[in-house]
Parts: structure tokens; sequence; C-alpha cells
């Protein structure tokens, strides 16, 4: 019985085909370099970086089976990378289903491509993919997913699997049994969500490490079961209660996945974003002249972060208040020291400030208002209906620029400029992975 899996993969590559994802190049080309800075920034722990050597390519024909073990471990490459992107959390977001697709999606395409010597029109083939499989499981599962589930992590692991088995073989039927092995494992708690915890960088890693075993799993053991979704005991019954089937059998319907996601230009938490933008709106304002801040976000938005005055550094990431105040007094959103969050000047600031929870806004509603009321009386106001980096709000390419070397401070002009000449001159996978390596290595034997 093909089972909805199967459906699903095959709608999948069907409207693959029937897309113009060429098209789409320029937007994966951003989505790539903005996964590539955010790996830069967040591999700062030390100068190590596996050495890639990529084994011998897949033959065209070649008969299925199990290969030879890989001379470096591509899903432990691929963990190292997702993790990476993630871990100041600036990676990309996919804001109507809440889940970050780039990060999973990218390290799974490099890693597996670096082994099969992939190049650009394969990596953005199998990226386009993966994204498209990550959004439409994500909004066939819903919001009530959420609650207990990490999206990210549930639909990553699924579309690192499909993303890999893409690049291996594009066959339907080896696409489904990946896809039904690793929908059998998917999953990750929310909990980390309400500590703020680094789980949720595991998370990304896990979700590529046992994405990439699916798709190899798939080749060792083909036959994978094909119910994992619908089953009575499938995740769409067990992981969720507001099911959209019509996500999983159309899910190009509203366009390519990749061309929707959106970049977190500011350094901040997502859920922060529209808010700064607002204030920035308001342009810099003396301390000594505000007497009121109030921040209007949607109600879901104010419940993710933190409401208080922060304590340490995690803290003030996740403070809509935190980056608000900074914003207006001139600074930047980014946290610095755990002087800032204590002074006694900030702390008036900030109990000075007040939320207000907007109810019964949609889930791709991001609109902020800040209000400022000055001691003279006057209000000063500001709307963002979007924050810049959103598809709405498209971010310019020197703008993005400016977040790069925000994520790595080596990263230089001339740096950057050899980057993103990689993309243009039709990247391989393992060229990419090189110059990322380069430029890691080079920041750490400069000191920066």
């Amino acid at each position: 019985m093909p089972g909805l899996t199967a459906e699903w993969v095959n709608a999948l590559l069907s409207g693959y085909e029937a897309s113009d994802v060429t098209g789409l190049s320029r937007s994966a080309e951003l989505a790539l370099l903005d996964f590539s800075a955010c790996v830069l920034g967040g591999s700062d722990g030390g100068a190590e970086w596996p050495e890639m050597v990529p084994t011998r390519p897949w033959q065209t024909g070649q008969p299925r089976g199990w290969r030879t073990r890989p001379r470096w471990d591509t899903a432990g490459l691929a963990a190292e990378l997702a993790m990476a992107a993630n871990r100041h959390d600036r990676d990309d977001i996919h804001w109507p289903t809440v889940v970050h697709p780039g990060g999973i999606v990218w390290a799974t395409a490099l890693a597996v491509g670096a082994e099969l010597r992939s190049d650009w029109p394969d990596l953005l083939s199998a990226a386009a993919l993966g994204y498209q499989a990550d959004i439409s499981l994500a909004r066939a599962l819903g919001p009530t997913h959420r609650r207990l589930w990490h999206a990210t992590a549930t639909c990553g692991t699924v579309a690192s699997a499909l993303t890999a088995a893409y690049l291996i073989d594009p066959d339907p039927d080896f696409l489904s049994d990946a896809a039904g092995h690793a929908i059998s494992i998917a999953g990750g708690s929310s909990t980390f969500l309400l500590e703020h915890s680094s789980t949720g960088v595991f998370h990304r890693g896990h979700a590529a490490l046992a994405g990439i075993a699916a798709a190899r799993a798939a080749l060792l053991i083909p036959g994978a079961t094909r119910s994992a979704l619908e089953a009575g005991n499938g995740v769409l019954t067990a992981m969720t209660d507001s099911v959209d089937l019509s996500a999983l059998r159309a899910p190009w319907v509203g366009g390519p996945a990749l061309a929707e996601v959106s970049f977190r230009c500011h350094p901040t938490c997502g859920y922060a974003q529209t808010a700064v933008e607002a204030c920035l709106r308001l342009g810099v304002i003396e301390l000594e002249k505000i007497a009121k801040i109030e921040i209007e976000v949607p109600e879901r938005l104010a419940q993710a972060t933190l409401e208080g005055v922060p304590q340490s550094r995690i803290e003030a990431w996740w403070s809509i208040k935190y980056a608000v105040t900074n914003g207006l007094l001139g600074g930047s959103p980014a946290p610095t020291t755990n002087a800032d969050y204590v002074s006694g000047i900030r702390m008036r600031l900030l109990r000075a400030t007040t939320i207000k929870k907007r109810l019964g806004s949609a889930p791709e509603d991001l609109a902020a208002r800040v209000q400022v009321r000055l001691t003279s009386g006057q209000a000063l106001s500001a709307v963002a209906d979007h924050h810049l980096g959103q598809p709405q709000h498209p971010a310019p390419r020197e703008v993005l620029a400016q977040k790069w070397r925000q994520m790595d401070a080596g990263v230089q002009d001339s740096l950057l400029r050899r980057l993103d000449s990689q993309i243009v001159r039709d990247v391989t996978a393992h060229s990419m992975l090189l110059a990322l390596r380069n430029l890691h290595l080079l920041r750490h034997e400069t000191g920066t």
C-alpha cells in the first residue's frame, strides 16, 4: 500500500518538476550565504575543522547498496554545521510555521554533497526540495504541534532525510524509504523554549545527523514504513490535533518555500525583530527625555520572550524590552556585558517599559508598535508590519553583509566578496566547505 508518505513525496517531486526552480537561484544563494555566516559565527569555540576529502562519487545507474564508509563522518559534519548555524540564534526562519529550515537543510546538502561531489545545480535542487518538505510538513502538523514539540526538529529530521536522499538518488521509492525512516524517529521536546536553553541548538544537529542516517538506512534496508504519518499511532495522530492534509497533498501551493523564509538582520531574538524595526524608525532619543515606553506585539510573541528585567546575556537576548530600549538609545539591540543588565539607569528604563499583548492575531502577523512618552508629555509612535529580511521587506545586500560581519568579525569585505563569488562561479559543495574552513582558520590565525 503506497501510504501518505509516498503520496507526499510524489507530490513534492511533481511540484518541483513543474516549478521554476532555476528562478530561485538568487534566493538560494542568499540563504546559503546567510547560513555560511551563521556557521562561521557559531564555530568560534576553536580552530579545528574537519578535513574535507570526498570519497568516490556515485556513478549514474550504480545499483543501490551499502557504500564503503566515507573518509570523514558526513553525518557528524552535518550535525556540527547545523549546530554552529544556530549557536547564536540568527539562522533563517519561516514565520507562518515558525520553523528554521536553513540550518538543517544546508548543513545536510553541503556535507552529503561534498561526499558526492555535488555542484550548484544539484545543491539548489536538493535544498529547494528540502525546504519544501520542511515547510509543508510543518503546515500539515499545524500550530498545536508546536505546543509540545519543537517543529524545527520534527520537520527538519525529515527534510534532512529527503535532502540527502535526493542528492544520492532522486528515485521516488528511495525518497519514500528515507522519509519513512525519518518520520518514525522525528521529534524534539519544546521544553527548551521555556528555559531558553541550548538544547534547541542540539536539536538542529540531531535532525541533520538522523536525517542522513535515515537516507543511508534506506540504501541498506529499503522497504520503510509507509504509514508513519497517517496511522492511528502515526505522527499526525500522536503529535498534533490540527492536521492539514492539503499541505502534504499539494505541498507547492503558495510557491517555493525557499522564497518564503526570512533572514534575521537585527542582533536579537526573532520575536523582537519587528519591534526593533519600529523603534529604529523613531530614531535615537536621549535617555533623560524618556518617561515611558509601550510596546505592542501579538500575544504569542510576548509569551515567547522575557517580560521581566533581564539578569543575564541570554535573558537580554530574549527580551523585547531590552532590544527596544537599546535601539532607542542609539545602541545595538544585541546584549553586551552583564553590567548592562543591572545598571541603575537601564533598570529604570526597563521598568518604565510595558508590553501590550495584541490578541487574536494570525500566525503571520508580526506587526509591532512602539510608543514613547516623553517627559514633556509628547508621544512618539512608530509601527512596523514586517521586519527587515522578510519577503515583504527584503534586506539589501549591504544589510545582509553587515549581519554577516556581526556574525564573524574576521569576515572583512574582501573575504565576504570571496565567499559571495563562490556561488557566482557555480560552487560545488566541497569548494564551499573548503571556503568556510579557510575563512574559519584565517580568523583564528589572525586572532580576530
